[in-house]
């Protein structure tokens, strides 16, 4: 992960340089143990600094579980931090979530009240009860607001969901979803029933079909018609998968009373290259009239030889050609010896339909300077670090390096552009399959706590 991102924004009359005038947004992180910080600086060109603007956090417990993430605004004013959203997590011993709490939600911006969300399970760890309550300022004090009651039996999980009444101070039935399960838990159909003057009444029914692998190769919705009392069928969606599993190609179509048959909707194809990355998929919609696919938008995606996602864009179709829409292009290191402060570099456009040509509109910057704090390398001495209480040897190292740490858990390698190369748990890292070069060895403790490290790897 880069330690920050500096994005400038261009326009019809600066395009030739990186001035601090065309300066726009800055993100940096700070990843300290288990907790993770986003910085979002905006450019002041006035005072020609950066400014403080959002914050985001995410806090980590032992186990890996988010148990925070929260939003906050910069406040110039009491030159602090203001809730903006923030939200806790509770996790019982098995890992189940067991409490969600808004503790503040966008109040002003009128996006949604505080509220939590309670769940209990049964010993199987079946979710058996959700309870969403909402805060009430007027009495200080949690007011339900819904609930969701589950049943599992057999192959068959029955869902009920309530509205809380505060006239009548009971909970009201909504609707009910029963949905079932073939012998390796795929779905094969959803029954849904409305609570209508104190009887169920039929409304939605979902079927699909799996294949061996369970991906659904077919997914079929219906409807409840009152007068005939009978399914009448709305929509379905109809899926192909390549040889490993991935989609190529879904087709929506909808079900024409008149005809008595399906008529296509719209489709999409899929692409991927020889690594399994997604390289192309264009979206056709149908034409009742000429009875034939009408090319509507593609998006291309280009890897280079690591797998790194370097170009993607997007075009629409116009008449016989396809017209660009937007694009976004990233360079990354390939040379493993690059110092620190050597950015990743990528670039957006825009199509211009006057000029019939790409426009740029950001360049945007990927700094590592967290380099500098990182244990250095000592050729022909080990690292040590007093304060983790760790060893590292032999640095550099020709094929294996040994790692003494008491809180060891696992050690994760990559090189400076941040492309992971393999993740152990033990405590002698074999090299021998790398190039020579400089590598970053994040060890991870048993607490998760992590110590980042560089090892230079020597030919043999």
């Amino acid at each position: 992960m880069p330690d920050s991102i500096i994005t400038y924004y261009f326009n019809d009359l600066i395009t030739n340089s990186e001035s601090d005038s065309l300066k726009q947004w800055r993100t940096t992180y700070q990843i300290e143990n288990l907790n993770n910080s986003t910085f979002l600086d905006k450019w002041d060109s006035d005072a020609n600094e950066w400014v403080r603007n959002t914050r985001e956090d995410q806090r980590y417990n032992s186990d890996g579980h988010l148990v925070l993430h929260g939003t906050y605004l910069w406040n110039p004013t009491i030159n602090d931090w203001e809730y903006e959203n923030e939200r806790e997590y509770t996790f019982d011993e098995q890992g189940n979530l067991t409490l969600q709490t808004v503790t503040e939600a966008w109040v002003d911006y009128r996006c949604c009240q505080p509220h939590r969300k309670e769940y209990i399970y049964d010993e199987n760890g079946t979710n058996v009860l959700a309870l969403r309550s909402d805060w009430d300022s007027s009495t200080n004090d949690w007011i339900a607001y819904w609930k969701k009651e589950a049943i599992f039996n057999e192959n068959v999980l029955t869902d009920t969901y309530y509205n809380w009444d505060a006239f009548i101070q009971d909970w009201v039935i909504e609707f009910r979803d029963s949905t079932t399960y073939d012998e390796n838990d795929n779905r094969v159909s959803l029954l849904r029933y409305l609570w209508s003057q104190g009887e169920w009444i039929p409304a939605l029914l979902r079927n699909w079909d799996n294949n061996e692998n369970g991906d659904v190769v077919q997914d079929i919705s219906s409807y409840w018609n009152e007068e005939s009392e009978e399914w009448e069928l709305n929509y379905k969606e109809d899926f192909n998968y390549n040889e490993v599993g991935q989609i190529k190609s879904r087709y929506n179509l909808w079900w024409n009373n008149l005809l008595n048959e399906w008529v296509f909707s719209y489709r999409i194809l899929y692409q991927y290259d020889s690594d399994g990355n997604e390289t192309r998929n264009i979206f056709y919609t149908w034409n009742t009239e000429t009875n034939r696919w009408v090319k509507r938008t593609r998006f291309e995606n280009e890897y280079d030889l690591f797998g790194n996602h370097i170009y993607w864009g997007r075009y629409e179709w116009n008449t016989n050609v396809w017209v660009g829409r937007w694009k976004w292009e990233k360079t990354f290191h390939t040379n493993i010896y690059l110092l620190q402060n050597q950015p990743v570099f990528g670039e957006s456009f825009s199509w211009d339909r006057e000029l019939a040509g790409w426009e740029l509109n950001t360049k945007t910057y990927y700094y590592y300077y967290s380099f500098d704090g990182i244990l250095s390398i000592e050729d022909n001495n080990p690292i040590v670090d007093d304060k983790n209480q760790l060893r590292v040897y032999p640095n550099p190292a020709q094929g294996f390096v040994h790692i003494e740490w008491e809180h060891f858990n696992s050690a994760i390698v990559s090189d400076l552009a941040g492309r992971r190369y393999f993740e152990s748990n033990s405590e002698t890292l074999d090299l021998r399959q790398l190039n020579a070069g400089v590598y970053i060895v994040t060890l991870v403790g048993k607490n998760s706590e992590r110590v980042t490290l560089r090892i230079k790897k020597i030919s043999d």
